[in-house]
């Protein structure tokens, strides 16, 4: 899941750190640190990260088994490395490792107001399955429920 211009692999318990700030830039608030080590370490999650040339953190996503279907608990890239397919080459790589953990389908809720992330979601072939009223506590507004089977 590679290419000259970007790395995909499995995240490091080292660049944690890293993947935390990345994330906060990307979002405006924190992502659990101890959710976040937990899934590096479990054998039900897969965390991913993505390099650029020069082997800078530009994103990361993290998908976790729950009973046969894979749920994405997030995928963020900082702002100016967006719009360059690093969300969708990370979104590509939580879907093979959804597979190879023996996921039969991949679900994700995402901001009804994220324009960009739903069409992104949408051109990969996740469908809008249903809507999670106030879902998001900062703003209350409502997720998508998005899924597709794999």
């Amino acid at each position: 899941m590679s290419s000259p211009r970007l790395a995909i692999a499995p995240l490091p318990a080292s660049d944690v750190p890293a993947a935390l700030a990345l994330h906060e830039r990307a979002f405006g608030y924190a992502y659990p640190p101890d959710a976040l080590r937990q899934d590096i370490a479990s054998r039900q999650s897969a965390v991913l990260g993505a390099w650029d040339a020069g082997g800078r953190l530009v994103g990361f996503g993290v998908v976790r088994l729950l009973a046969d279907a894979a749920h994405v608990m997030t995928i963020a890239v900082v702002p100016e490395a967006r719009r360059r397919g690093h969300g969708r080459a990370l979104l590509a790589g939580l879907r093979a490792a959804a597979v190879a953990l023996g996921a039969h389908s991949i679900t994700l809720e995402v901001r009804e107001t994220n324009r960009a992330a739903i069409g992104l979601y949408r051109s990969a072939g996740l469908q809008e399955v249903g809507r999670r009223r106030r879902y998001y506590p900062d703003t209350g507004e409502d997720g998508l429920l998005l899924t597709e089977d794999l």
